[in-house]
């Protein structure tokens, strides 16, 4: 647990393996605990606890987001216009049907789960975010309207891992910043601000103990932020590759999704 929780402190001397997957755009992935899905462009990848490596072929659109739902023992993956399911045993892919944007004209960007539920975000200025029950219907709950100011975007979002509460990447005309509200009630909790620049590109990923990492892809450096708001931790990464997305795969890898691959470290 302590060594996941410093895990600013990889270093690429640390390395166990590098692999050559690389996304084209948005850089998804997601663990289920025991595996890593990743999104690589044209095709996923899915890899076990010995780093073994099964690719399954993808032509629906560039994947957004990738959640893990452990309440269907399912992958959950979004593009802009459809929401699909990944069952990591058998390898097949559906689409939920049910699950559709408000209007034609907007676009999914995001999604992550809690033990009940589903949460679907928008891309661009629409604050809205969509809940869906996790049952085999996918029946529509409600839709939060307004969860940050009227200009702002939600960039990103993940449960913390207790399934309790929702962190939600923001930013506005003025600022970035994540919020953190109860997943049950949408009930504002409390809300860190960053210092970010506005035309940045970021990712949000959730570690044990309810704490958050934000990378930045712009400036290739990553916040590290406590369950309390507190920043414990900044890091710029000074090397030749671009950081865009961290996952912990249970208790046994941090992997490292950066402009030139997939890097992953032992814990």
């Amino acid at each position: 647990m302590s060594l996941m929780i410093n895990v600013l402190s990889y270093t690429p001397n640390s390395i166990i393996q590098r692999l050559n997957d690389i996304s084209e755009d948005y850089y998804a992935l997601a663990s289920s605990g025991h595996s890593l899905l990743v999104e690589c462009g044209l095709k996923l990848c899915l890899y076990d606890q010995r780093l073994n490596s099964t690719e399954i072929l993808w032509n629906w659109g560039l994947i957004s987001d990738i959640c893990w739902c452990e309440q269907l023992h399912l992958f959950i993956i979004v593009t802009v216009v459809n929401v699909y399911i990944f069952d990591e045993t058998k390898l097949i892919i559906d689409q939920i049907e049910t699950i559709q944007p408000y209007k034609a004209e907007k676009k999914f960007w995001g999604c992550t789960c809690t033990d009940q539920d589903l949460f679907i975000s928008y891309k661009g200025c629409d604050t809205r975010i969509d809940q869906y029950a996790l049952t085999k219907s996918y029946y529509f709950i409600q839709q939060w309207k307004h969860l940050c100011s009227r200009r702002g975007i939600i960039r990103d979002m993940r449960c913390t891992l207790d399934k309790k509460q929702l962190c939600l990447l923001v930013s506005t005309e003025n600022d970035w910043r994540l919020d953190v509200r109860n997943s049950g009630t949408m009930e504002f909790i409390w809300s860190r601000f960053l210092l970010i620049n506005l035309d940045a590109r970021c990712r949000l990923s959730m570690l044990p103990n309810s704490e958050s990492l934000i990378i930045n892809w712009n400036e290739n450096r990553i916040f590290r932020i406590n369950g309390n708001s507190t920043l414990v931790e900044k890091k710029d990464y000074k090397t030749n590759y671009l950081v865009r997305n961290i996952e912990v795969v249970g208790f046994a890898y941090l992997v490292v999704y950066t402009s030139t691959g997939l890097y992953i470290y032992e814990i």
